[in-house]
């Protein structure tokens, strides 16, 4: 028997063991590896506490969903930090996913740290909002008239229209 076949033979039990005390054992002895911080991290940290509150930071959301485990959780941690230091972010991304990506970041850090988005005033310091998506009126698509709006005979009236049509033929 060649070792591939004998570790083939091993039954699932005990696989699943060894599995389970590796992921128990940790738990009850931690490692306690320590954390350095770095001196890049330590430089960004240190720019953004040197800033004035109102100041604008640009911070670029540029992942994906494939990246945003690894991504998302620091662009929360910069962004609070900025919260915190009353600073105005704005985001960008050059990624078609990344919008409703940054969003979420944006709007996670804010709840955290209590800071309104979107807080922009005018000359006479009244809170100015930006046009709601929500609220722009769409061409209706697919059948799915909007409410009140005329029935145009869309996808979900074929069977309708072709009823009609038998009536005037026959």
């Amino acid at each position: 028997m060649t070792w591939v076949r004998r570790l083939l033979a091993i039954d699932r039990r005990i696989i699943f063991l060894l599995v389970a005390t590796g992921v128990v054992l940790p738990l009850l002895h931690p490692l306690n590896l320590p954390v350095t911080v770095t001196p890049r991290v330590k430089a960004a940290f240190e720019a953004i506490d040197a800033l004035p509150p109102g100041s604008k930071v640009l911070i670029s959301m540029d992942y994906e969903p494939d990246i945003m485990a690894e991504l998302m959780p620091m662009s929360i941690a910069v962004m609070r930090h900025c919260f915190r230091k009353h600073l105005q972010v704005i985001a960008m991304t050059l990624y078609p996913a990344g919008t409703g990506l940054g969003e979420r970041a944006i709007t996670v850090a804010a709840k955290a740290e209590g800071a309104v988005k979107n807080n922009r005033r005018d000359e006479g310091g009244r809170r100015v909002r930006g046009p709601d998506r929500h609220s722009r009126r769409r061409p209706a698509r697919h059948g799915c008239a909007e409410p009140g709006a005329p029935d145009r005979g869309g996808a979900g009236d074929r069977g309708k229209r072709r009823a009609l049509s038998q009536q005037a033929v026959g």
